[in-house]
């Protein structure tokens, strides 16, 4: 991992993003403002405390000028300063700082909070690569469970075809924990039901499709959604 760095240029303060900038149309926002000075401080601030504040300022500002900066600063050799940076970018949630979540996420080596928190921004961020990265450490049957359970507590809200599969594929996962979890977060997403010991995956079919080949309206009433079980 590389410490931050920051380089200047003729305008003032700028930053390498790492993740496409140029061209964006924040990059042509005036240069002199308070952003800037916090980014410099994230950067270059002495001491680390002087940096995490910056890092927290940053997530707290809205401004798509922060997520070039924290990218960077999520591949720190200081591991608080990654948690804070990854902590910004899930209050941030821009598209541009997925591969950087993903490496924090994938890192089995990293802090737990660090990869939760990377995980949740993924899921909040939720483009088609921030959610097959969430999806591949679900099914890795070789990551630990406690953050194969915790991502499959954070896709319940995402609703998405893909999700759907692949929680349904844990119901026979090796691990009694992953599919405990997954069992639980299918049934509140309302798709499966558990009878027993026998688990049953249901299909909520939308108002009024036919049911047992009469639609509602022809029975005359909006019997509302319909369950079919199979």
């Amino acid at each position: 991992m590389m410490t931050c760095e920051l380089w200047v240029t003729m305008r003032g303060v700028g930053y390498m993003s790492g993740a496409g900038s140029n061209g964006e149309w924040f990059n042509e926002l005036p240069r002199h403002d308070e952003i800037y000075r916090t980014i410099e401080q994230l950067m270059q601030g002495e001491g680390l405390h002087t940096r995490i504040k910056a890092a927290l300022a940053l997530g707290a500002s809205g401004d798509p000028r922060a997520v070039g900066p924290l990218v960077k600063c999520c591949r720190d050799q200081n591991a608080e300063m990654r948690r804070h940076a990854t902590e910004a970018l899930l209050k941030l949630g821009s598209g541009r700082a997925v591969s950087a979540l993903i490496d924090r996420l994938k890192d089995r080596e990293e802090e737990w909070i660090t990869r939760t928190r990377a995980a949740e921004a993924l899921a909040g961020i939720s483009t088609n690569q921030a959610i097959e990265a969430l999806i591949e450490r679900l099914k890795d049957t070789v990551e630990s469970p406690a953050v194969r359970m915790f991502i499959a507590e954070i896709l319940k809200q995402v609703k998405n075809p893909r999700v759907s599969q692949a929680l349904k594929e844990c119901l026979q996962d090796g691990s009694p924990e992953v599919r405990r979890a997954t069992r639980e977060v299918l049934e509140r997403r309302g798709e499966k039901e558990v009878t027993g010991g026998n688990e049953k995956i249901l299909r909520i079919t939308p108002y009024c499709e036919v049911h047992e080949g009469v639609s509602c309206h022809e029975k005359g009433r909006d019997i509302g959604p319909q369950v079919f079980r199979g």
